[in-house]
């Protein structure tokens, strides 16, 4: 979705528009076939998803965690992203069952 999206982007900004090709996407007077309609929701849908995504992971920061019997457990977040700048390390005690 998102290469499509900066792929669709940069055709646009680059690139003159000269007419449209009739078939799939276009009729012969240039109005948009129902395809080419459901292309352009899937896209927004998409958008949508991507900016909810990252409204998402900036609230909550993408971590990971891991636990042995020997060093308790552990909690890291990425510091790939601006909103991630956070390293927990916490030796927790389980009780056995």
């Amino acid at each position: 979705g998102g290469c499509f999206i900066r792929w669709l982007s940069f055709y646009h900004r680059e690139y003159k528009h000269v007419g449209f090709v009739i078939g799939r996407y276009y009729t012969a007077t240039g109005q948009p076939t129902e395809t080419l309609l459901q292309v352009e929701a899937s896209l927004a849908e998409g958008r949508r998803l991507k900016v909810q995504t990252e409204a998402d992971n900036a609230r909550f920061p993408p971590c990971n965690s891991e636990w042995s019997a020997s060093s308790g457990g552990r909690v890291w977040c990425s510091t790939k992203r601006d909103a991630c700048h956070l390293l927990f390390h916490c030796p927790l005690k389980f009780a056995k069952s």
